[in-house]
């Protein structure tokens, strides 16, 4: 049974896929921009980690969209 805490990611296309692989093998349940629908705009990609409950992983500077769309209370952004 999975435990209703189990952390999902969606990887930014800007993530390598030899990371996204590496995660996979480690047991994380992780997807990929670049295999989901490589091009989506961050809109996009929000709309989908919400809808899937899950954490983006990016190496994106800046707000991922937030500029453009209102800031989801259960995302946050870690900047670097």
């Amino acid at each position: 049974m999975k435990s209703s805490l189990e952390l999902r990611f969606l990887a930014d296309e800007n993530i390598p896929y030899t990371v996204v692989s590496k995660l996979r093998k480690l047991g994380y349940d992780i997807i990929s921009v670049l295999n989901y629908r490589p091009g989506m705009t961050d809109e996009e990609a929000i709309e989908l980690a919400i809808k899937e409950k899950r954490i983006i992983i990016t190496s994106q500077n800046g707000e991922l969209g937030f500029g453009r769309t209102n800031n989801p209370s259960n995302i946050r952004y870690f900047g670097q």
